[in-house]
């Protein structure tokens, strides 16, 4: 009988961690070419098809999200043997997805205090854009806790197990220097295609017959946030990404309010330990 390789079963957990044999390549220093001989190998030794490719990235087919359970069991237990017969604390990988609402200096005051409480763990950081991030029902596209900005009155992910952690409002911010001639043409900045933050903005201007133009679009809430800053527009940040530079632009052109926002953490149920310390670790770095 064969046995299942864990340096195999390595790749193909950070294929599905990263979704991409690309980003996987990057991770692990191996060429794409090395890891899909590696997939054919694992695929061999099982019998059956892993992964499969799409416009979304690569997933689990059935077969793969069983061999997934497995794989991180094998690969801590593998970890915890070896450091035992080393006679050191044996470390966990914890993977999280981030939404970039959250600014990174109030994530990295909460991963601090984490990794304080909890010194044996290494983190894998992903940070998602805008706030499309879906989630399907029982699974987390690889990753062990997913932090995700919520719309409030949007449904809610169906995924069981998740916890609110803040509610945070959301602004029509500008520069807090400029005032923009705006001829009754709103100077908008957008985020990309797909960002339910916007669709949400753009339907209340229209719903209040407010007359908008797309002078720029931006990729990401940093740069979102740098454009506003630099007065090329008016853009829908949310107060944690508000600071002395920016201000509330909502009266002063008399906008439509917007919805709030909350932030929601997801995590398989195997990490409800890690995800409270980490929900604990935000709640005071977003005070």
């Amino acid at each position: 009988m064969q046995n299942l390789d864990p340096d195999l079963l390595t790749t193909f957990i950070t294929i599905l961690e990263t979704g991409s044999f690309l980003k996987a390549s990057e991770r692990l220093y191996r060429s794409q070419s090395a890891l899909t001989e590696q997939m054919q190998k694992l695929e061999l030794v099982c019998g059956c098809q892993l992964l499969e490719r799409g416009k979304k990235g690569t997933r689990p087919t059935i077969d793969g999200e069983k061999l997934q359970k497995h794989a991180l069991a094998i690969l801590k237990l593998n970890r915890l043997a070896l450091a035992d017969m080393h006679n050191v604390a044996g470390n966990e990988n914890i993977s999280i997805s981030i939404t970039d609402y959250l600014t990174p200096e109030k994530v990295a005051q909460a991963l601090e205090m984490l990794t304080a409480d909890r010194p044996n763990i290494e983190l894998s950081l992903t940070f998602k854009s805008g706030s499309n991030t879906l989630v399907h029902d029982n699974e987390l596209g690889g990753f062990d806790i997913i932090i995700l900005t919520h719309l409030i009155g949007t449904p809610l992910p169906a995924y069981p197990d998740r916890v609110v952690i803040k509610r945070d409002p959301l602004y029509w911010a500008g520069a807090a220097k400029k005032r923009f001639l705006t001829d009754g043409v709103l100077p908008l900045i957008g985020m990309k295609r797909g960002c339910m933050i916007q669709k949400a903005a753009l339907q209340l201007l229209s719903d209040s017959s407010v007359s908008y133009g797309l002078t720029h679009t931006a990729s990401n809430v940093a740069s979102l946030q740098l454009a506003v800053k630099a007065g090329l527009g008016i853009g829908c940040l949310n107060k944690n990404s508000m600071d002395d530079s920016l201000k509330d632009y909502t009266h002063l052109y008399n906008l439509p309010s917007l919805p709030d926002i909350e932030y929601l953490l997801l995590y398989k149920p195997e990490k409800s330990d890690i995800a409270d310390v980490l929900r604990q670790s935000l709640d005071a770095a977003l005070i």
